[in-house]
């Protein structure tokens, strides 16, 4: 009949694979942190964008109406789609690339607020607040 009890090769290999495991336990949680951190840029990243484009929208929208009803909500609704833009900016770090697009987008949307308030000749809201 054959011993059954573990001898100091399988105690050596029981130690050996309970730590493996745990590194790999280690490693499994840093994948999912740096995931986590690249899906939180990447949603960062589409908010701001998903801000700018809706801003320019009704800032189009404000600016193609001769109903000044139409046109002053249309211009409120760009003015905070700016406003939440700029809220949120500082939490997404921007790639070259991103902050270049970003920016032209945020200039559109700036010139086009600015050339609102000039119709309307409202002098505090030429400049949009940075």
């Amino acid at each position: 009949m054959a011993d059954k009890t573990p001898g100091p090769d399988s105690s050596n290999l029981t130690q050996q694979t309970l730590r493996l495991a745990e590194q790999a336990r280690r490693l499994h949680a840093v994948g999912d942190k740096l995931r986590t951190s690249a899906d939180r840029h990447a949603s960062g990243l589409s908010f701001l964008n998903v801000e700018l484009d809706t801003g320019n929208v009704f800032a189009g929208i404000a600016l193609s109406t001769n109903n000044s009803r139409k046109r002053s909500r249309n211009y409120e609704r760009a003015r905070q789609a700016l406003e939440s833009f700029r809220k949120h900016r500082s939490v997404v770090d921007l790639a070259p690339a991103e902050l270049k697009e970003i920016t032209a987008k945020l200039k559109e949307l700036e010139g086009r607020l600015r050339e609102l308030a000039s119709r309307s000749g409202n002098a505090a809201e030429q400049k949009p607040e940075r």
